[in-house]
C-alpha cells in the first residue's frame, strides 16, 4: 500500500477531533441537535484551518444512520462513503474548475432528485469566490428556496470577493488560525500515534524535541494542514532526533539567536556589529525578507513586554525564549521600541521593491542602531527642565536623589510623585505629561515635543516646539480631537478649566495677556535659548557648604555638559 501523508491520514473525522476551532463547534453541534440546520453555510478562513474537513463532518452528522447526530458514528455505510469520497449524496465541487454558467444550471437541474441513500444532499463547493458572476446569478433563486433535502456548504478563503446577495443567503463562519501551541501539541499527539503504529510494525519510533514541534508549528503560520506536511518533510530529511537545528537547517530559517544578537548590537548603539552580523547571516544563504519579519517580529515582541509583562501569552515564544525576551527588553524604553518597530515593519516592504535589497537592509540596520543610541526627545525634555530647576535652586540646599539608568526610567515617572496643581510653567507641563503617559503613551511622546514658553495659571499656557522641524507635527498633535480632548480633563482636574493652551505664533486675542508676578520664577525659556538661561542662573550662589566656585560648578555637572554637547553649546564665564 502506498504511503499515506499525515494530513490525510490525521484527518478529523468527527467534531470533538477538530483543532482550534471550538467557537464554531460548538454552534454546529448544537444546531444538529435542535434540528436548526440552515440550507446553506459559508465556512471562510485561511488555508488548512479545517474548513472542508468540517463541511465533511457536516455531511457524516445529517446522514448518519444514528442521526442526524452531532456525532456520527464514523463506522456506519453512509459515514463510511462519506470518509471514503463515494458517497453520492455529498458532491465536493471545486469552484475553480467549475464557475461557469452552465455548471451552475448542471447543478440547479440535479438539485431537485432526492438524496439516493442518506436524508440530505449535501454540496460541499470548494473556492466559491472563484465563480463567475453569471454564475452566482444563476445559484440565487436555487440559494434562497432549495429544497429540503439540500444543503449546500460553501468554503473560500477569500469571503470578501463574494457578491453581498451570496453572502445574505448563508449562515457564515469565520475559521480562526489555529494557535501555535496547539499546533505543536497536536504535531505531538501525531508522532505518538505514528510511533505506536511503528513500534507493532518493530520499526524504529520517531523523536522530536517540543522546540522543533514549537518552530514547526510557527513557521505553518496557524495552518493544521501546512503544520503536519512540514512535520512530513522534515521526518523523510533528517536522520535521528529531531531538534531544533535540525528544523531550522532544513527550513533555511535563521534561529532565535541571531535574532537576540542582532537586537543586542541595537541595544548596544553596535552599527557596525549588527552589520557584521547581518552579512555572516547573509553569506549562509538566509533571505533578507525573512530575516526582515523576523526582526520586525522580535521587536514586536519586545515592545509587548515592554509595555506590560500581562501581555506576554501575546508572544509565540517557549518559556527560555521568553526569559531572554524579557532581559532584552529592559534594555530600551518605550519610546525608543516604537521608533524601531515602525522601522522593522517599513523595511520589509522596501526590500520588496527595492532593487539592491542587501544595502536596503544595512541602511536600516545601521539607522536602527542610531536610533537605539539617540535619547527619546520626551526624556531630553524632562532632564532639560530637570536641570533647569537644579540650576535655578542653586542657593537651596538639595537632597542627592539615587542614580538611575535614565535610558530605562526617564519614561515611567514614579507612581508616588504628587499629583498637587503645579503654578510654575515646568512643574504644571511636567505633570501634564505624566497625565498623558498614562491615558496613552503615543500622545504623551507627541506632547513631549513641546516646552512651556510663558505660563499664567489664570489665562494661557503658551507652548513652542522643542525644534524648529518639529512646529507642524506639533501643532498636528494639538489640532487633534483626543488631545483637546485629554487637555481640557487635565486642565480642569487642576482647577485651572478657563486655561487656555495654544501654541507660540498663535493668536490669542481672546484670552487675557500672560502675565508674571513678582513672586513667580521667570518664564522657563525655549530650548534654543538654553544657553543665556544658564548664563543668567550663574548669578545664584552655590548651596551652603560647598566650596566649588561657579566654573567649578558647571564644570562638574554631568547633566549640564550633556545639554551642551546635545546643543552644541558653552557656559560664557
Amino acid at each position: 500500500m502506498s504511503y499515506q501523508v499525515l494530513a490525510r491520514k490525521y484527518r478529523p473525522q468527527v467534531f470533538e477531533d477538530m483543532v482550534g476551532q471550538e467557537h464554531l463547534v460548538k454552534v454546529l453541534t448544537n444546531a444538529i441537535a435542535s434540528g436548526r440546520v440552515a440550507h446553506a453555510y459559508l465556512f471562510s478562513g485561511p488555508r488548512g484551518v479545517g474548513k472542508t474537513t468540517a463541511a465533511r463532518i457536516l455531511a457524516k452528522a445529517l446522514n448518519c444512520e444514528h442521526g442526524p447526530t452531532p456525532t456520527p458514528c464514523d463506522t456506519c455505510t453512509s459515514c463510511v462513503e462519506i470518509r471514503t469520497g463515494r458517497s453520492m449524496d455529498v458532491l465536493e465541487i471545486d469552484g475553480a474548475s467549475n464557475r461557469g454558467i452552465n455548471e451552475v444550471r448542471e447543478l440547479r437541474e440535479n438539485v431537485r432528485f432526492a438524496a439516493s441513500g442518506g436524508r440530505s444532499k449535501i454540496y460541499i463547493i470548494d473556492e466559491v469566490h472563484m465563480l463567475t458572476q453569471e454564475a452566482f446569478n444563476a445559484l440565487l433563486k436555487t440559494l434562497e428556496e432549495p429544497p429540503s433535502h439540500v444543503v449546500f456548504v460553501f468554503a473560500t478563503t477569500e469571503p470578501f470577493k463574494l457578491p453581498s446577495t451570496i453572502l445574505s443567503r448563508t449562515q457564515r463562519f469565520d475559521f480562526a488560525r489555529i494557535p501555535s501551541r496547539k499546533i505543536a501539541e497536536h504535531l505531538g499527539t501525531v508522532l505518538e500515534k505514528e510511533n505506536a503504529a511503528l513500534k507493532k510494525a518493530k520499526q524504529p519510533v520517531l523523536k522530536a524535541t517540543p522546540e522543533a514541534l514549537a518552530l514547526i508549528a510557527r513557521r505553518a503560520e496557524g495552518g493544521l494542514r501546512d503544520a503536519l506536511s512540514l512535520l512530513d518533510q522534515v521526518i523523510a530529511a533528517v536522520e535521528g532526533p529531531i531538534d531544533r537545528e535540525a528544523v531550522e537547517t532544513f527550513l533555511g530559517l535563521v534561529g532565535e539567536d541571531f535574532y537576540a544578537a542582532l537586537v543586542d548590537r541595537l541595544a548596544e548603539h553596535d552599527a557596525a556589529g549588527a552589520l557584521k552580523l547581518l552579512d555572516e547571516t547573509y553569506r549562509r544563504g538566509a533571505d533578507l525578507r525573512d530575516l526582515a519579519e523576523g526582526l520586525a517580529r522580535s521587536l514586536r515582541n519586545l515592545l509587548f513586554l515592554r509595555v506590560g509583562d500581562d501581555l506576554a501569552p501575546l508572544i509565540d515564544a517557549s518559556e527560555s525564549d521568553l526569559e531572554r525576551l524579557q532581559a532584552l527588553a529592559k534594555r530600551f524604553s518605550r519610546e525608543t521600541l516604537l521608533e524601531l518597530v515602525d522601522r522593522a515593519a517599513l523595511l520589509v516592504p522596501d526590500l520588496r521593491k527595492s532593487e539592491t535589497p542587501r544595502l536596503t537592509m544595512e541602511l536600516a540596520l545601521a539607522e536602527m542602531a542610531d536610533m537605539a543610541g539617540r535619547m527619546p526627545m520626551g526624556e531630553a525634555v524632562e532632564r532639560l527642565l530637570e536641570l533647569e530647576e537644579r540650576l535655578g535652586g542653586a542657593g537651596k540646599p538639595t537632597t542627592p536623589t539615587p542614580k538611575t539608568n535614565p535610558r530605562t526610567t526617564a519614561p515611567e515617572r514614579s507612581a508616588s510623585s504628587s499629583h498637587a496643581p503645579a503654578t510654575d510653567a515646568a512643574g504644571f507641563w511636567a505633570q501634564c505629561l505624566d497625565a498623558a503617559r498614562q491615558k496613552s503613551f503615543p500622545l504623551g511622546a507627541k506632547l513631549a515635543q513641546a516646552i512651556p514658553v510663558s505660563f499664567d495659571p489664570a489665562s494661557t499656557l503658551v507652548l513652542g516646539p522643542s525644534q524648529p522641524n518639529l512646529r507642524k507635527l506639533l501643532q498636528g498633535c494639538l489640532d487633534e480631537p483626543e488631545t483637546q480632548a485629554f487637555l481640557k480633563e487635565f486642565t480642569a482636574s487642576q482647577g485651572m478649566a478657563n486655561l487656555r493652551i495654544v501654541l507660540e505664533g498663535e493668536s490669542i486675542a481672546e484670552a487675557p495677556k500672560p502675565r508674571v508676578e513678582k513672586s513667580e520664577k521667570a518664564p522657563v525659556p525655549r530650548v534654543k535659548d538654553a544657553a543665556p538661561a544658564i548664563e543668567t542662573s550663574k548669578a545664584s550662589a552655590p548651596a551652603e557648604g560647598d566650596s566649588r566656585t561657579m566654573g567649578q560648578l558647571f564644570q562638574d555637572e554631568p547633566m549640564l555638559q550633556k545639554a551642551l554637547d546635545m546643543f552644541d553649546g558653552e557656559v560664557i564665564p
